[in-house]
């Protein structure tokens, strides 16, 4: 779940805010690619050309993941399924939406 735990896909103000269209995604943790890594740095012959995309063990929603960042921070998080358009947009205005849309809320 680091995911959610830096600048990538952040949790503000109990919030997160990405255009999902309440799509799933199987989120990899970080230990299993630095796994992945170690494997083809030990044995890189094994290795050669090969191309790997690792998954996590399960999809979740955002919606979903925000439930399970709930019950360990203890408090409720949700997730605003901003309109992409919005989203990109927002995303050149650093530290706010811009003016044009007012909020970043759907709702």
């Amino acid at each position: 779940m680091q995911n959610f735990s830096d600048e990538h896909l952040p949790v503000v103000e109990d919030t997160i805010t990405v255009p999902t269209a309440g799509g799933a995604e199987a989120f990899v943790d970080a230990a299993d690619i630095a796994a992945v890594a170690v494997e083809t740095l030990v044995d890189p012959d094994a290795h050669a050309g090969a191309a790997y995309a690792p998954t996590g063990p399960e999809a979740l929603t955002v919606a979903e993941v925000a439930d399970i960042i709930a019950g360990v921070v203890g408090r409720p998080v949700r997730h605003n399924d901003i309109e992409r358009g919005a989203w990109v947009m927002a995303l050149s205005w650093p530290g706010s939406c811009p003016p044009t849309t007012g909020s970043c809320s759907t709702g």
